[in-house]
């Protein structure tokens, strides 16, 4: 028997860094997701450390949106908590969204880990 997303400890909104990959269009296109500390940030790039020292570097371009802050991914302060996104191309991560603060889920955000309006195991 599997268990209900409400027993799941350590999910995707829990992650860390996660690699998906997705079909778009008759291909396939691989999805990064990380949350960290920006080490460091410039205009075309931005390197994000999560707690478990994984670290990526990430290409900004002009379709990268920065929220929750300072929209200038060149502004990102060394230390500040980041959600990136990312497309690989070429084997390079491509930043889609940079969120500025803590973005993954759970109550802090006001929300509960992706379990409202799960229906009930059974």
């Amino acid at each position: 028997m599997q268990d209900s997303p409400a027993e799941m400890q350590g999910g995707v909104t829990d992650a860390l860094h996660s690699e998906s990959v997705v079909e778009v269009d008759g291909g396939y296109e691989t999805r990064l997701t990380q949350t960290g500390s920006v080490t460091s940030a410039g205009a075309d790039s931005v390197t994000v450390r999560s707690a478990d020292d994984h670290t990526e570097t990430y290409t900004i371009d002009a379709d990268t949106a920065v929220t929750g802050g300072s929209e200038d991914a060149g502004e990102l302060a060394e230390g500040s908590t980041v959600t990136v996104t990312a497309t690989v191309e070429e084997n390079t991560a491509v930043a889609t969204t940079i969120g500025n603060g803590r973005s993954r889920g759970g109550p802090s955000q006001g929300g509960d880990g992706g379990t409202s309006g799960a229906a009930p195991p059974g």
